[in-house]
């Protein structure tokens, strides 16, 4: 019989170059406390607000220069 030919192992993991930072473990996003997770909503709103307002400005002004 021929030897059993040895199992594939896996690609070695790379070792994190020195002062690298940790990668965020999903707990830590998940766990985030409410008021926390409604600052960020609340953050996110207002900007889509500002570019919208951004967005509305700049086809005034595009409109008019079309005059």
């Amino acid at each position: 019989m021929p030897p059993a030919a040895a199992a594939p192992q896996p690609p070695a993991q790379p070792e994190e170059p020195a002062g690298a930072k940790p990668r965020c473990p999903f707990s830590d996003i998940f766990n985030t406390s409410e008021n926390s997770m409604e600052k960020h909503i609340n953050t996110f709103l207002q900007n889509v607000q500002i570019l919208l307002e951004a967005a509305s400005y700049l086809e005034q002004i595009e409109k008019e220069n079309k005059r």
